[in-house]
């Protein structure tokens, strides 16, 4: 390791070679961000070397200038003055082997500017610069250093894109660390961004690049020069991928802005990063970042460890292992952790992060000593009340970080941690129903119980809140019915139910969530329960069914026959869910079944009625026209709408079984009221029947026709006839028959 007093002269050099040109410019970069309605705010920041740079060279005001990067029209020079200048990059640590004071002032340049989307909405985008010379004479790897001014520059995208406003925050590089380079080991330092957009940034190294009019004879130039711009001119051995040489040669990491190096020279280096971000896969813009780093003789770092003692038996707990601790009192609960480092003078900085919980407030603790010995004891202390169970462990990360020159090293130990709360400090939000998603009909109704339980002493409140599928907070009051769930506060447990009649129509927006809420005093800290619902709410619909008892339910069509004077008897039946009205309707006229012998009435119920039916055909009916069909409902009627299920009942009557027997074949036509005449009647053995008669034909002996009729109600003779014998023909339907008789007077 090199002398300190040579060190000292190696730094007095590098700092103090050719004062008269020595200037200030360390480096810097500009951002943006949107206020909304196309107004941005425009930052500049500016690192000066406030020992090495002249008082004189410090800048009361600037000038942007913005381009259109199109055709390089100058579309605004904006005179901005000096804004805070109090931050500080100190790089003066002890423990780094020297005390010579390497300080970084940031000045800042701010101003708000309004841009119009008719100015501003070329889709090839803008760029604001600013250049300013020089730089410190003593920088090792560029050529000509204290002649060569720099230009800050950025590109930015139109604030409209497609007719529609493009607002866009540019990446925000986070504050430059106090990190030293040391020679011959391997030195890290945080050049990442953050983008409030969300857009990706990628990382990379690029050429700083001189001012075009700003030179050691005119340092600063207010009139804007348009790009492109000429990078530095590099030394030998340096260059875009060799900015600082080592093993390796300065990288930074393409997603985290992370720049390493393990150098090989001592000296002082300007490096350049730029970082460009991309929204949905296209590039909108880039910001820049030059910056120098000296590299010094530095003690070796090594990394701090960590150990936890078990608290209920002795021995140290190993990485991933469970840490038993009681806690019955409310109170707040630390863990002791001790570290090792071998560096005296370096600060160990320690911090516990949760991995699967939620603190309900910040883990505080003894977090930072510095290394007098070997060895220093830290502490991270949870909040009062919080608890886990051994099924459920809290998992915390514990990191252990030094503050070594050439950038920190560290120690992590993930510990799982099971503390014993009193249960009957945990706050409980119930719901009277299992379900979280309910998909109503119209005219539904729900009804929830809510409540919450509490110790007796805990002061708490229920309500509920209500949004829409956008997640958009609407009133309860907006639906017709209205739902209903009235407030609650008191101490201990509370009860309130929740109901709602769903409306006939579908809902727009749905489905809606009811997010019931218990807000508690809980160990002294605010907490908030909630349970969430889901609600959809269908049109209206009812969905009747109707079939005969016995019968096949899926049928839509059902044949029933019937015989004369053999009642038919059987049931309908039609049901509902959820108990609702249903009715039977037989929607043929009444009369007009009576006709046929059928008996059925209208019913009404709920969830299930019956109706009876019967039907008793007679020789009446046998002459009407068959098959008759009966078109029977089942109804429900809601919210103005009928809905229904039909059944077709198709009647058919069989045909009576006939028996024809030969009439008298002796007829005396005297009127002495015995075989006086001829009818239908004679011949059926009493059947009433007819409906398949068709005629009665009568002929004498020669085979003339004497008589014919179609009328089942003949009586022959009509008149007196002579004396003889005569033969008939009766037809009906399905059968046919012959016969004679003998005719007196």
């Amino acid at each position: 390791m090199m002398k300190t007093g040579k060190l000292l002269l190696l730094i007095c050099l590098i700092y103090f070679t050719s004062p008269v040109l020595a200037t200030h410019i360390v480096g810097g970069g500009f951002d943006m961000v949107s206020d909304g309605n196309y107004y941005y705010k425009i930052r500049l920041i500016l690192y000066f070397d406030e020992i090495n740079g002249s008082s004189g060279a410090i800048d009361e005001d600037v000038t942007f200038n913005i381009f259109r990067k199109k055709d390089n029209v100058n579309l605004r020079q904006i005179s901005v003055p000096l804004g805070s200048s109090d931050q500080i990059v100190d790089y003066v640590s002890t423990a780094c082997g020297t005390t010579v004071p390497v300080r970084t002032r940031i000045f800042e340049y701010v101003t708000n500017i309004f841009l119009p989307p008719a100015e501003f909405g070329d889709p090839m985008g803008y760029y604001v610069m600013w250049e300013r010379c020089c730089r410190n004479q003593g920088i090792t790897n560029i050529r000509f250093p204290g002649s060569t001014g720099q230009t800050f520059f950025m590109d930015f995208p139109p604030v409209i894109k497609n007719g529609q406003p493009f607002p866009n925050d540019s990446p925000v590089f986070a504050p430059v660390g106090n990190n030293l380079f040391c020679i011959n080991q391997l030195s890290k330092i945080n050049f990442n961004a953050y983008d409030f957009d969300g857009d990706s940034l990628v990382y990379e190294l690029t050429d700083p690049v001189r001012s075009i009019k700003a030179d050691s004879i005119i340092p600063r130039s207010d009139i804007g020069t348009p790009g492109p711009y000429p990078s530095v001119i590099w030394n030998t051995d340096y260059g875009t991928s060799a900015q600082i040489t080592g093993d390796p040669d300065l990288i930074i990491d393409s997603i985290t802005g992370i720049l390493s190096v393990k150098p090989n020279k001592l000296g002082l280096f300007v490096f350049a990063v730029k970082c460009s971000e991309f929204r949905n896969g296209i590039k909108i813009g880039e910001v820049r970042r030059e910056f120098q780093q000296v590299v010094i003789d530095c003690p070796v770092n090594t990394s701090p460890k960590i150990f936890i003692r078990d608290p209920l038996r002795p021995r140290n707990i190993a990485k991933n292992d469970t840490l038993f601790i009681s806690n019955t009192q409310q109170t707040t609960t630390c863990v002791q952790i001790k570290v090792t480092d071998l560096q005296i003078g370096q600060r160990i900085t320690l911090k516990a992060i949760p991995l699967n919980f939620m603190p309900i407030a910040p883990i505080t603790g003894d977090t930072t000593q510095l290394v007098t010995s070997d060895t220093v004891r830290l502490s991270f202390c949870l909040p009062a009340c919080v608890g886990s169970t051994k099924q459920n462990p809290y998992k915390l990360k514990v990191v252990a970080r030094d503050n070594g020159c050439s950038g920190s090293l560290t120690d992590t130990f993930d510990v799982y941690v099971v503390l014993a709360v009193p249960p009957f400090f945990e706050p409980k939000l119930l719901l009277s129903s299992p379900d979280s998603v309910f998909d109503m009909v119209g005219l539904d109704s729900l009804k929830i119980n809510v409540r919450t339980e509490m110790q007796t002493s805990q002061l708490n409140s229920l309500r509920a809140e209500y949004y829409d599928n956008r997640n958009r907070t609407i009133s309860p009051n907006s639906f017709n019915p209205s739902m209903y769930f009235q407030f609650k506060s008191g101490y201990g447990s509370l009860s309130s139910p929740y109901q709602w009649k769903a409306p006939c129509n579908k809902l727009s927006n749905q489905p809606i969530t009811v997010i019931f809420v218990a807000k508690t005093n809980f160990c002294n800290q605010s907490i908030t329960l909630k349970k969430p619902i889901k609600i959809s709410v269908s049109p209206f619909k009812l969905d009747p069914k109707l079939y005969v008892v016995g019968k096949d339910t899926g049928l839509s069509e059902i044949e029933i026959t019937g015989k004369v004077n053999q009642p038919v008897n059987f049931d309908l039946e039609g049901i509902i869910k959820d108990k609702k009205k249903v009715e039977i309707v037989a929607t043929s006229q009444g009369k007009l079944l009576q006709t046929y012998a059928i008996n059925t009435k209208d019913s009404i119920g709920f969830g299930k009625v019956t109706s009876p039916l019967r039907w008793n055909p007679t020789c009446k009916e046998t002459g009407l026209n068959y098959p008759f069909t009966v078109m029977v409902r089942a109804v429900a009627r809601s919210c103005d709408n009928v809905f229904s299920d039909s059944l077709l009942l198709k009647f058919k009557l069989e045909e009576p079984d006939l028996k024809i027997s030969q009439p008298p074949n002796f007829f005396t036509n005297n009127n002495d009221g015995y075989n006086d005449f001829l009818t239908l009647k004679t011949m059926l053995k009493d059947q009433e029947c007819t409906i398949n008669f068709q005629n009665m034909e009568i002929f004498n002996r020669w085979g003339e026709k004497m008589y014919s009729t179609s009328n089942p109600k003949f009586v022959w003779p009509e008149n007196r006839e002579e004396s003889g014998s005569y033969f008939f023909v009766i037809r009906f339907k399905e059968k046919t028959f012959t016969g004679w008789f003998q005719m007196t007077n």
